[in-house]
């Protein structure tokens, strides 16, 4: 779990009679290595296996990579395109008096036409699953390069 300082302090402060190390939060099993979520785990891991779904990873971030690359150089306020596997971002100069504008905008024209993008600062993220395929991609990227054009 993550908190701030204030919030860190203040549950503390609450249990002032138990040493730090003794502090825990008692929601569950989320983090505890519950058997059932255990089994999922492995069950999921081993389907990653049987599917070849991390090779295909590999191949379909460099089909990712390469329509990023090919399909946004070039377009207007792009500073930065970068990927690594299926994971990918493009790098937006920011509006003057209004940071992560850009992003956002970009963010719900490709809403709007059912591709699903995270804006982060002025930055657009490109995140397709694993079990992307090429056709998919390829409507993810021009999608992405259409709206940066509308909100140039």
């Amino acid at each position: 779990m993550i908190c701030s300082e204030r919030i860190y302090d203040t549950m503390m402060a609450a249990n002032a009679n138990s040493p730090e190390y003794a502090i825990e939060f008692f929601h569950g099993y989320t983090y505890s290595g519950h058997p059932v979520a255990c089994a999922a785990a492995i069950a999921t891991l081993e389907l990653f296996k049987q599917e070849n779904l991390f090779e295909r990873a590999g191949q379909m971030g460099k089909v990712l990579g390469d329509a990023m690359h090919n399909e946004f150089k070039g377009l207007p306020n792009v500073i930065g395109i970068r990927s690594m596997g299926l994971a990918g971002a493009v790098e937006l100069a920011p509006v003057a008096g209004a940071p992560g504008k850009r992003s956002y905008d970009i963010f719900m024209d490709c809403y709007h036409h059912g591709v699903l993008v995270r804006p982060a600062a002025d930055n657009v993220v490109i995140c397709p699953p694993f079990i992307v395929e090429k056709e998919h991609i390829e409507r993810i990227v021009n999608v992405v390069a259409d709206a940066i054009r509308k909100n140039a």
